[in-house]
């Protein structure tokens, strides 16, 4: 069941990265929570639109024709600024949540588990972990 979730975009691609992660793992899933990963996936790249255009709009703005804004430009300050400051903005999404015990033989880097940690719920008391 799908679960409505306000979030910071930062907070979006965060768990956009580690849905990837989670995917690409090369770790046996269950069906079902494959499915789960899948529509969580489609729907975080849907929301991912807007911030994506803004962000190539705001890199296209200091970047001076090259396309990027590296470290050493020097408009790096202002874009990392603006980039950030989207970052801030909410948006809201509905996604999957997945039970902790779907994942708890998947071994995981901490920060694939930190980006999930929205969608991971506890299992309830006697529940089979079959979401």
């Amino acid at each position: 069941m799908k679960s409505k979730l306000e979030m910071k975009y930062k907070d979006l691609v965060e768990l956009y990265n580690s849905l990837h992660d989670l995917y690409n793992s090369g770790k046996e899933i269950s069906v079902r929570t494959n499915l789960k990963i899948n529509k969580d996936i489609d729907e975080v790249q849907k929301n991912m639109g807007p911030y994506n255009k803004t962000r190539d709009g705001i890199i296209a703005k200091y970047s001076n024709g090259k396309g990027s804004v590296g470290e050493n430009d020097e408009n790096w300050e202002p874009c990392a600024k603006d980039i950030n400051e989207l970052g801030e903005e909410n948006v809201n999404v509905e996604i999957e949540k997945i039970n902790l015990s779907e994942l708890e033989k998947i071994d995981l880097l901490l920060p694939t588990v930190h980006g999930l940690m929205k969608i991971i719920v506890e299992d309830e008391e006697g529940g089979d972990g079959n979401g």
